[in-house]
């Protein structure tokens, strides 16, 4: 697909709307608002997020602008669109974030139809608006950014509403049922269990072959040519979230679940070699077409928030159970306000890809190192608003692991450190 720049018209006419009033109104019902992003990530060994990082990269950046209107009192309807610039695994095509239409019968009941944000989490549903949290980046073990366009909203229908519970406090709920928009880049999991079970098939196309020519087998030799190109759907996802404001101000307690199908089609091309040892080795063209259907079999987060004045900690905990893919993720949190404008965080997090196997053993048994089993991240972050609508951050990583790095790029010779560092910077201006 052709690369866009958002840096061009579409951010110029975004600024140009943000200049006329911050959060404006048109007319009586309509109101507008939006924000404009521009980040930079630098890391030591291992690129991180996206490629040329261990260079520098400033290909981080995002637009969005959005329209919502209330035309009765319990009827509301808006839409978002947004630019992203992930290096080259996002590129800055303006998409539709969120439309949906919003009829809230009463405080206990309410119905949404359209593409919802995701209720995963405590944050995912306001995981891009930058001015809600001090850290430029949401802890990775959760709410991991390879995932973000796959997570980030579902089309079909929920229900949400909040139930007071007396001197319990009150619960909020939502449940929803739809369909999630894959990426062109695919289901890092799922991509990775079809590259696996295209490789373990090698053998038995060589059998194959081997016995229409009539040859011995060990005369055969296949390997999966090139890439593999995986068309993937998710035709129906369900779940909910629910989160208990406790009778205790500030404290929240929540968690969210999930379950749904994949299915994923496609073609895996061989080079297979036929060898007799009486002629010329003659190669041969060989596909086998796939199309099959993998549970998602759970996707769940429990949830902590405690807030009193300048001070909010959490902690969450996801585990995901989907196709190859047995994960682990946590982390704790905690952010101080220093005054109105400056405020700082410290958050701490592990990530395991594979939690039957968090000291790496079955890596080393593969000849890979250890560390790709686990990543561990100390982060630390500064924010300072200019004003209202401006606001700058910047934050170190210290990690250990390397099982969210991506691997590959130059310099091949440090891409085996278990030890790295991660420097990120951004600023937002938001109307």
């Amino acid at each position: 697909m052709p690369r866009r720049s958002v840096t061009g018209t579409g951010w110029l006419v975004v600024l140009l709307i943000a200049g006329q009033a911050p959060g404006a109104t048109l007319g009586e019902t309509v109101y507008v608002g939006g924000f404009v992003s521009q980040g930079y990530v630098n890391s030591s060994d291992h690129n991180y997020l996206m490629p040329n990082t261990r260079e520098g990269s400033g290909e981080f950046n995002e637009a969005a602008f959005n329209l919502s209107a209330q035309p009765l009192d319990d009827l509301r309807v808006g839409a978002q669109f947004l630019g992203r610039d992930f290096g080259s695994r996002v590129d800055a095509t303006v998409t539709v974030d969120w439309a949906y239409g919003d009829w809230r019968w009463r405080d206990e009941l309410g119905v949404r139809a359209g593409k919802i944000k995701l209720p995963y989490g405590l944050y995912n549903q306001g995981r891009d608006i930058d001015m809600l949290r001090t850290p430029v980046l949401l802890p990775q073990s959760v709410y991991a950014e390879a995932d973000r366009d796959l997570i980030i909203a579902y089309e079909g229908v929920g229900l949400y509403g909040n139930i007071p519970c007396g001197g319990w406090g009150e619960l909020d709920y939502e449940l929803c049922y739809g369909s999630l928009s894959v990426p062109e880049s695919g289901i890092g999991p799922t991509n990775e269990e079809v590259a696996q079970n295209a490789r373990d098939l090698e053998g038995a196309v060589a059998a194959e072959v081997a016995s229409q020519y009539g040859v011995p087998a060990d005369s055969v030799t296949a390997a999966v040519a090139g890439d593999i190109a995986v068309d993937l759907q998710v035709p129906w996802i369900v779940g909910g979230s629910l989160i208990w404001t406790t009778p205790l101000t500030g404290l929240r307690i929540g968690g969210s679940a999930f379950a749904g199908d994949i299915e994923a089609a496609g073609t895996v091309h061989y080079d297979v070699l036929v060898d007799d040892g009486q002629g010329v080795p003659e190669y041969l063209p060989y596909a086998l077409s796939f199309d099959d259907d993998l549970d998602l079999h759970s996707v769940f987060t429990t949830s902590l928030e405690y807030s009193r004045g300048p001070w909010l900690l959490a902690a969450e905990l996801s585990r995901t159970r989907f196709a190859s893919q047995r994960d682990l993720g946590w982390y704790a949190k905690a952010r101080y306000r220093l005054g109105r404008r400056w405020s700082v965080a410290a958050v701490y997090s592990e990530y395991y890809p594979d939690y039957d196997d968090r000291d790496g053993e079955t890596l080393v048994q593969a000849g890979e190192p250890a560390h790709g089993a686990w990543q561990d991240d100390l982060g630390v972050s500064v924010r300072f608003d200019v004003n209202d609508h401006w606001l700058l951050k910047l934050e170190l990583h210290a990690m250990d692991g390397t099982a969210l790095a991506l691997p590959g790029g130059p310099d091949a010779s440090t891409s085996e450190a278990r030890r790295w560092r991660v420097i990120a910077a951004k600023t937002t201006f938001h109307f």
